[in-house]
């Protein structure tokens, strides 16, 4: 690209590049922070759900959940591969980090993410116990989804590729989540499910971002992005209604 205004009307009409030599220095920063951030997450979240694998009720059932947790580490590694050719050091995370961290379940924790651990907000807090994991599991599961179908079509070809190669394996962990909360339901944990649901919906649904976001359509500019938070959001929501009244769950008070 010969400068940022050819730039951003190549990726405006869908066009994608293959290096990131040619992109302007603000689309490179950005896509760094939106891999390390993907990763953080990634990494956070196997570390919380690694905390109460030994409550699995079952055999199967642990070794399901540890699928996960070795498949988000793995996930966590693809992405930073990618990230590394852009120059960023990931040198930190062959080192020890506290990604078992948490603050205290009823923390007024901002949604803005933090240097050094970008993880999303929802990552901060504590699982209570099985059932409370897997509610939060499936909750973040499809949150994953809508965003990867989000920027699985991002400017850098590289990264989209991957990212739509994540799909599936997000697909099979929502799958398994929704099997052990059913094993739950079938056990008389109504109760501990509903209650998981009431804590983890609103944390959840704040992993989209602020409606009517100028970052959003400054991510639009370099082609980042293509649909706003508040979309987002809905599509989550319109998903996980749909999946209370199949299991005749009721709606958070938050809905």
């Amino acid at each position: 690209m010969k400068d940022d205004r050819q730039f951003e009307e190549h990726v405006a009409g869908g066009g994608t590049l293959d290096s990131p030599v040619h992109m302007p220095q603000d689309c490179r920063e950005e896509l760094v922070k939106l891999m390390t951030g993907f990763a953080d997450s990634q990494l956070a979240a196997a570390a919380g759900l690694a905390r109460v694998l030994n409550e699995g009720p079952s055999l199967r059932e642990r070794m399901a959940l540890a699928r996960i947790v070795y498949e988000k580490i793995q996930i966590a590694e693809t992405v930073l591969e990618i990230a590394s050719t852009f120059g960023a050091d990931i040198s930190r995370y062959a080192a020890y980090h506290a990604w078992d961290s948490r603050v205290d379940r009823d923390a007024d924790l901002p949604p803005a993410r933090r240097e050094g651990d970008r993880r999303l907000a929802v990552f901060h807090f504590p699982i209570a116990n099985w059932t409370d994991g897997l509610v939060m599991h499936h909750l973040m599961s499809q949150v994953t989804l809508v965003q990867l179908e989000e920027y699985a079509h991002v400017c850098y070809e590289p990264l989209g590729t991957a990212l739509r190669g994540l799909i599936p394996v997000e697909t099979r962990h929502a799958m398994l989540a929704r099997e052990g909360i059913a094993h739950e339901l079938a056990r008389g944990h109504r109760d501990m499910v509903q209650a998981a649901l009431d804590y983890w919906w609103p944390k959840a649904g704040a992993s989209f971002g602020a409606r009517r976001s100028a970052k959003y359509r400054e991510l639009r500019r370099m082609g980042l992005r293509r649909r706003p938070n508040e979309t987002l959001l809905k599509d989550w929501t319109t998903l996980m209604r749909a999946y209370l009244d199949r299991m005749h769950l009721d709606p958070p008070m938050s809905v």
